[in-house]
């Protein structure tokens, strides 16, 4: 079970003061106090996409649910937004952290964004998007658990992994993944920066609180020395 179905259950379909565990060897149902439950993050997007049960492809990328929207693009008019969820993410991890030791960290309560619903206000155009890079190919969007994403899209942009929702052509929600090479690192850098600057986004990494504008790509994206 990941986090975000155990948060749906948790604070979605349950007012009870005790929650249930299944006890597998006796086949007994155990009461636990929810206090004694730890999260693994600190934040978490407040709605997910909706999903169906068409096959997934070689070209889909498979995503935790858990990961959705965690560092994407953000329209720098949200910036009072994102200053607000960051400070809000800041006082779980002052306050509700707990050391598990081996530099593991886990939380007693976690920050459920709900400032930002449209992330790159009116959209991108997926066209639009396509142009300012210049090696781009596009597939589907799936959570690992739930399907494919419902108008959910993925980008492979030189070997760098994005991905979104989309709405009448227009991409709604970007986030970025990863990436499976470093080899055109400074060709998708330079267009990268051209984007960011040309539709007036930055970079939100929530779980480490980092807000990355453009001049800051150079910086955060190299290569492990």
């Amino acid at each position: 079970m990941t986090l975000w179905t155990s948060i749906l259950a948790f604070f979605g379909c349950n007012s009870n003061n005790n929650t249930s565990k299944s006890n597998t060897e006796n086949g007994k149902v155990e009461m636990m106090n929810p206090n004694d439950i730890l999260m693994s993050i600190s934040t978490i997007e407040s709605t997910l996409p909706g999903t169906n049960e068409q096959p997934k492809d070689s070209l889909d990328l498979e995503i935790l649910e858990d990961d959705w929207r965690q560092f994407e693009f953000i329209n720098t008019k949200y910036k009072n937004s994102i200053d607000k969820e960051i400070d809000s993410i800041n006082m779980i991890i002052e306050n509700e952290s707990v050391d598990l030791g081996e530099n593991m960290t886990a939380f007693k309560n976690l920050h459920v964004r709900k400032l930002i619903p449209n992330p790159l206000d009116e959209g991108i155009a997926i066209e639009d998007l396509k142009n300012a890079f210049s090696s781009f190919q596009t597939g589907s969007l799936s959570f690992d658990q739930y399907g494919r994403v419902i108008n959910g899209i993925y980008f492979d942009i030189s070997g760098f992994h994005l991905y979104g929702l989309t709405n009448n052509s227009k991409v709604t929600a970007l986030g970025f993944y990863g990436l499976s090479s470093w080899e055109n690192l400074e060709t998708f850098k330079n267009e990268m920066k051209a984007f960011m600057d040309k539709y007036n986004v930055v970079l939100v990494n929530w779980r480490s609180m980092m807000v990355i504008d453009s001049n800051g790509i150079d910086d955060y994206l190299k290569p492990n020395e």
